[in-house]
């Protein structure tokens, strides 16, 4: 149990654990089971002196809503899950409209990844390919190791450079689009897409 009120007025620590016990015997039996207390009440650390772990959570349970933004970006810079806990309670507070909107964006994200991953693996192929051609040319060992390295490295850059900004970038003006003719900021717009602002404004004019 979390909780915003002291439990136990008697305890000094944070984090209580109890156990279960045979009320006769007082024999431990039930070792997989007890109960655990937290009291936020209990818990006055500064965010200089908080330690990884539990304190992390702790200072979000109980600062989430007046977290500044220098004190935010010092969490989330040394705790990458607070941010996305951050992410899910701001989440809480958005419109369907923006709910709609950030479905959209990581279902761009994951077709970029996905056209990413069989970019790689056909260029992969190809340099595969290339190098078995080279290495009969030039000699079976050399020709083989030679290309099998070249190929899987500009197979990546390849896969990185052709493809994958294509389908994003595709993705998030169709999303901008949207939300122009919604009537959202541009600020808004190009947090949410990562387009430029000459962009939006030629989308704007079409």
């Amino acid at each position: 149990a979390i909780t915003d009120y002291i439990v136990f007025p008697e305890k000094a620590a944070l984090k209580s654990d109890h156990l279960i016990l045979d009320k006769k015997t007082r024999e431990h039996d039930l070792r997989d089971l007890y109960f655990t207390f937290i009291e936020l009440p209990k818990f006055t650390k500064r965010i200089s002196e908080l330690a990884p772990g539990l304190d992390y959570w702790c200072y979000y349970l109980k600062h989430a809503p007046e977290t500044e933004p220098a004190d935010y970006e010092w969490l989330v810079q040394h705790s990458p899950i607070i941010k996305r806990a951050y992410q899910e309670l701001d989440q809480h507070y958005w419109s369907e409209a923006e709910l709609n909107v950030y479905e959209d964006l990581l279902k761009a994200e994951r077709d970029r990844k996905g056209i990413e991953r069989q970019k790689l693996m056909d260029a992969e192929a190809r340099g595969i390919e290339k190098g078995r051609k080279e290495g009969i040319e030039k000699g079976r060992k050399e020709g083989i190791e030679k290309g099998r390295k070249e190929g899987i490295e500009k197979g990546r850059k390849e896969g990185r450079e052709e493809g994958v900004e294509q389908g994003t970038e595709t993705r998030n003006v169709e999303i901008a689009k949207q939300l122009l003719q919604d009537g959202e900021p541009i600020e808004k717009i190009i947090r949410w897409t990562g387009l430029r602002q000459a962009q939006l404004n030629q989308l704007q004019q079409s």
